[in-house]
């Protein structure tokens, strides 16, 4: 077999450092102090001191906790008897009451609606109406004139006599309140 240079399986030959050998870096400082114990008694301590911190801080997550859960019960078990109080579907009862009033309004306005029948009738009511008015305009159109009967005539100009009489009258009597108001004018 040939040697191929450029194969991607072949193992690569180590690298050679290019200058002066380095001298091993110092360690870098901890980012948390290191503890070195001696005997258990240090590391025992250190527990503790951990142990004491933790309960601390279970004891404040548990008032806060006890706190919330006070102020839910309290949330729930608080009755308020005005109209905001909530039923169980999350309507108050306010709501509840003035759709009801709203369902009764629509019903009672369903009762008074004109049905088909109603509206018939009032139709056939005014179809009679206007036959009967058409029959009264015919029959006057059809009667004899007053004025052109002897008797009738009479009758108009004694009412047109009387008409001139009273108009008469009343120029008079306008001319006669003139004089009165004009003499007591200061």
């Amino acid at each position: 077999m040939a040697y191929d240079p450029n194969d991607p399986t072949r193992p690569l030959e180590p690298a050679r450092p290019a200058g002066p050998p380095r001298t091993p870096m110092a360690p870098l400082p901890p980012s948390e102090p290191v503890y070195e114990v001696d005997d258990d008694r240090a590391w025992h301590a250190h527990v503790l001191e951990r142990l004491d911190s933790l309960k601390t801080w279970l004891a404040l997550v548990t008032v806060l906790a006890l706190l919330a859960l006070a102020g839910a019960a309290y949330a729930l078990l608080a009755d308020d008897d005005d109209d905001t109080t909530r039923t169980r579907s999350g309507a108050s009862t306010a709501s509840v009451s003035s759709l009801e009033e709203r369902v009764d309004d629509l019903e009672s306005r369903l009762d008074d609606r004109a049905t088909k029948s109603s509206v018939s009738d009032v139709a056939s009511d005014q179809k009679a109406t206007d036959d009967r008015l058409e029959a009264l305009e015919k029959a006057a159109k059809d009667a004899p004139d007053p004025a052109a009967t002897p008797e009738g005539g009479q009758d108009t100009q004694a009412i047109q006599q009387s008409v001139d009489d009273l108009t008469t009258v009343v120029e008079e009597l306008s001319k006669r309140v003139d004089e009165i108001e004009q003499s007591q004018a200061p």
